[in-house]
């Protein structure tokens, strides 16, 4: 479970990596200035952070396992979509879907894998999980780079997306969702009444630590 998990964090750094290596190309073809470029990686921010809260707080409730094959399908549509593009606008929107689509990742991967691995052993998951991310941006740079230059950023966009959808495929029929604390000795855990969202910030607000660590990872990324 864990590879598989691994290799999902993979193909979405895969699918990020793809953008940046077609740049050039967009550029030259729909005349972008470097600001529009620009656009379009804020564009999957700003798309990132609401769904990220949405889907996090679906994920609480739903089943993750069938939330992931989701977001997968969405965010490699998304990507297989900026294909047909014509103008900015366009490729705008389809930049917002990928955002919003793996931030339904982050809100499922790192609760999948607490709940498969025992505390004693979850730092080393989360590492390996962690080392998808990498290997995944090296192959999107390698790969789709070479995509690009051979065949041209649309066609690189659309195999892109089939790399994700048979994916998706694969994960779905692969990865059960685990009860909630099962690695904890849990067998069930009910989900039908949620704090509000205002009392979770506040309590998260409260962990000092937490908030430097969030402020790190704000100006890394």
């Amino acid at each position: 479970m864990i590879a598989v998990l691994s290799g999902a964090v993979g193909i979405e750094f895969f699918h990020r990596q793809l953008m940046a290596v077609a740049v050039p190309g967009i550029q030259r073809d729909l005349g972008l200035s470097d600001t529009e470029v620009g656009g379009l990686l804020m564009a999957f921010a700003l798309a990132y952070f609401p769904a990220a809260l949405l889907l996090g707080r679906l994920a609480d409730r739903a089943n993750r396992s069938n939330l992931y094959t989701a977001v997968i399908v969405g965010w490699s549509a998304a990507t297989a979509a900026a294909a047909a593009t014509t103008g900015y606008i366009g490729l705008l929107l389809a930049r917002a879907g990928v955002g919003a689509g793996q931030a339904g990742a982050g809100a499922v991967n790192a609760p999948l894998v607490a709940d498969y691995v025992e505390p004693a052993k979850r730092g080393t998951a989360m590492g390996m999980v962690a080392v998808g991310g990498t290997l995944g941006s090296m192959v999107g740079l390698a790969a789709g780079g070479y995509a690009v230059g051979a065949f041209g950023w649309r066609a690189t966009f659309i195999g892109g997306g089939i790399v994700g959808f048979i994916f998706a495929v694969g994960f779905r029929f692969v990865v059960r969702e685990p009860p909630r604390g099962w690695s904890e000795g849990a067998t069930e855990r009910d989900t039908s009444e949620q704090p509000q969202l205002g009392e979770v910030v506040r309590t998260l607000l409260g962990f000092r630590t937490l908030v430097q660590l969030a402020l790190g990872a704000i100006l890394t990324n």
